[in-house]
């Protein structure tokens, strides 16, 4: 959704190529020609044309000692070898790019390097470096005060944290773009900000559609959305492309509304969205939106015309795989969808199948097919090439003619010393580039070598192995950060005859996420302090922590600010009653007594802002058994992705994750931690059937113990 904002003006473009390749064939004067070969790549849409006019741009900047022009035209032959997924031949542009740039101290150049450079970690999954580009582009753009650029890179680190299901943090960049816009008065990119705002929270509900569906993401979706849609709707292109989402937002809407008058006058809401969409589909040839349509069938009952609707689509390209990659895989889904709706459940696990297939590749070649769109070179660019290549020709052959043998020995000494200037060019350049790889390698290293201290401090903040001893005996304990600092944090601590334990998960993972972990634990340990011994309440402490960490953060609960929050499962077991009190913000606790699973659910509000929040959290007293098993963790684990024992590709979920309980509690806890461990890497290998692991999606955090 993020990549789907540019306009497409493919006429005007055409025109204007035109105009400047006549204006080269004219122009004699080489200072003009070059800043018409600079217009001509800059402003081309055909990627072999890009290449071969930046080339010209490269050769003559050079020997019109232009370098502002020559760093251009190797950034534009970086950004052609990003296209063409020629990496090494990317970085070797973008990095004499780069160096010409900062040799002559322009900042918007050496940024926009950067920016290309990012893009190039990106296409080989490198999100670390590509964060660390995208972050120096942002600063240089900064230092340069170039404020619209700065919102551009932010836009693309949204676009790397979405991708990346971080959510958060790409609503983060999103809001500091949206209040650069702001500040420029920049109506439509505001408007585009909004509806990407939005895009980004209705895809965060979708990826929890089958755990924890929360219908306030839906809320603030539509919230802004609408916004954005208002402003950006003289775009026509722009509006088309994200009146889909907004359909599909009522649609789901419509799914989960409880009355059958609310599910009608949300349906009726997306057809009129449809309707508009097919408007200007038809005017203006614009791709109308098939999936939305067919779930606005779905979502009205009205299967069999869903199903007709679709099955044209499939029958007219069910064999054209390149079809559903470049126009959309979720198709898939929805006709997956609607084939359970009618019973046919082989048929719809197939097309499931497909959906994850096309999604999973879809994510790591969007750049790609973005980019690989124009390689068809049209006739009316084979003809401008032709007429370049003629005219130099004819420009060769009247520059011999009027050459003389008295020019030999002039020509030569030139030459002599061309090849000397080059020479010695070429090793400052490279130069240049070693040095930029030692500053690159100098703030990875920086980076990391931060982190890992870090990590020491917040292993140091957590409760010791000899802690957890102490208080609960032994114990099972499985950690493990997605990162090398985590978001997600155990505390423990005893107070008289009260053992208290907590298992938390804050908003977000690696630096951010450690960082609200560290301001949880210290609110904890402020707060036991206060507990009352012959009256405990894990509820009571959570309101406490709620209160302190909102006064922390300075949240007031304002739909704009900051939804940073922890969710967390608290127990205080008094031993002298063997009564265990229990309080979750969206964390349960799993009991295991004699075979039995035994479920307290938590709260569904977290600790921090949340809209239509409960005064107080619920306190639950649970009466324990000698023998119980007790399992608190976060997310982590139930959310992995990765493959079911058919191959599909599925989150792990928490009936697995109780079913293994169910499974292994009786064994030691060192033995239940060594089958833990494997089960979550044979989920994330296909049971040794991929060689590679799926990649943990986030922090995992699991605690037993035994009363």
């Amino acid at each position: 959704m993020l990549v789907c904002c540019g306009t497409y003006a493919q006429e005007s473009d055409d025109l204007l190529q035109d105009s400047l390749y006549n204006a080269l064939c004219k122009e004699k004067n080489e200072h003009e020609r070059l800043e018409i070969i600079h217009e001509i790549a800059r402003t081309h849409n055909n990627l072999d044309s890009v290449e071969h006019y930046a080339k010209m741009e490269v050769r003559l900047a050079q020997k019109l000692h232009n370098a502002e022009k020559e760093t251009m035209g190797y950034a534009y032959l970086g950004w052609y070898g990003l296209a063409v997924s020629d990496i090494p031949k990317a970085h070797e542009y973008i990095f004499r790019s780069i160096s010409i740039a900062d040799s002559i101290g322009d900042k918007s150049r050496v940024a926009y390097g950067y920016g290309l450079l990012g893009d190039s970690y990106m296409l080989t999954n490198d999100v670390n470096s590509a964060n660390n580009c995208y972050e120096k582009s942002v600063e240089l753009y900064t230092q340069a005060g170039k404020k619209e650029s700065v919102a551009e890179v932010l836009l693309q680190m949204a676009q790397i944290d979405y991708q990346n299901l971080m959510y958060e943090t790409a609503v983060e960049c999103i809001d500091k773009a949206l209040e650069i816009y702001k500040q420029l008065d920049m109506t439509t990119k505001i408007g585009r900000s909004f509806v990407i705002k939005g895009s980004v929270f209705f895809t965060k509900y979708r990826e929890t559609i089958h755990s924890y569906p929360d219908p306030e993401l839906l809320q603030k979706a539509k919230y802004y959305l609408l916004i954005g849609l208002e402003k950006i709707r003289e775009n026509q292109h722009v509006y088309n492309t994200f009146l889909n989402t907004i359909i599909n937002v009522y649609n789901n809407e419509a799914v989960i509304a409880h009355s059958p008058a609310r599910r009608a006058e949300l349906l009726d809401s997306a057809k009129i969205y449809l309707d508009e969409s097919r408007v200007l589909s038809d005017k203006y040839a614009y791709g109308f939106p098939d999936d939305s349509y067919a779930e606005w069938l779905i979502a009205s009952s009205k299967l069999d015309q869903a199903y007709a609707y679709l099955d044209t689509i499939f029958e007219r390209h069910g064999n054209d795989y390149d079809y559903f990659v470049d126009s959309d895989y979720q198709l898939y889904h929805t006709y997956s969808h609607l084939l359970e709706k009618m019973g046919r459940y082989k048929e719809s696990i197939r097309y499931k199948d497909l959906y994850y297939e096309l999604k999973i590749n879809g994510r790591q070649s969007d750049f790609i097919a973005n980019a690989s769109r124009s390689l068809a070179k049209s006739e009316f660019d084979q003809q401008l090439y032709e007429r370049e290549v003629r005219y130099e020709a004819d420009s060769k052959t009247r520059n011999m003619a009027i050459q003389s043998i008295s020019i030999v020995a002039v020509m030569l000494m030139v030459l002599i010393f061309v090849v000397i200037r080059s020479y010695r060019r070429s090793r400052n350049i490279n130069r240049l580039l070693d040095s930029q790889n030692n500053k690159l390698s100098a703030i990875n290293k920086e980076m990391t070598d931060g982190i890992n201290y870090a990590s020491h401090i917040q292993k140091a903040a957590l409760s010791s192995e000899v802690q957890l001893n102490n208080t609960f005996g032994e114990h099972l304990l499985i950690y493990k950060p997605l990162n090398i600092i985590s978001g997600d944090f155990y505390w423990s601590t005893q107070i008289g005859h009260l053992k208290m334990l907590a298992v938390a998960d804050s908003t977000g993972h690696g630096v951010p996420g450690a960082l609200l972990s560290m301001l949880g634990i210290s609110t904890l340990n402020e707060i036991a302090t206060r507990v009352d011994e012959n009256n405990p309440s894990a509820g009571a402490m959570l309101d406490d922590m709620r209160r302190d960490f909102m006064e922390s953060l300075h949240q007031t609960g304002n739909i704009d600010e900051s939804h940073d929050g922890i969710d967390i499962a608290l127990i205080i077991i008094d031993t002298r009653s063997n009564i265990m009190h229990y309080a979750g913000a969206f964390r349960p606790v799993i009991i295991i007594r004699d075979g039995q699973c035994i479920k307290l659910d938590a709260d569904r509000m977290p600790i921090g802002s949340h809209h239509n929040e409960s005064e107080n959290f619920t306190d639950h007293s649970f009466a324990l058994q000698k023998g119980d098993v007790i399992y608190l963790y976060s997310d982590g684990m139930t959310d992995q992705f990765g493959y079911d024992e058919e191959g599909n590709i599925h989150k792990f979920t928490a009936r697995r994750f109780t079913d293994m309980l169910l499974r292994i509690y009786k064994k030691p806890f060192p033995e239940q931690k060594r089958l833990i461990d494997d089960n979550f890497t044979q989920w994330r290998g296909n049971y040794g059937k991929n060689e590679e692991l799926y990649e943990q999606t986030d922090d995992a955090l699991i605690i037993g113990i035994m009363n």
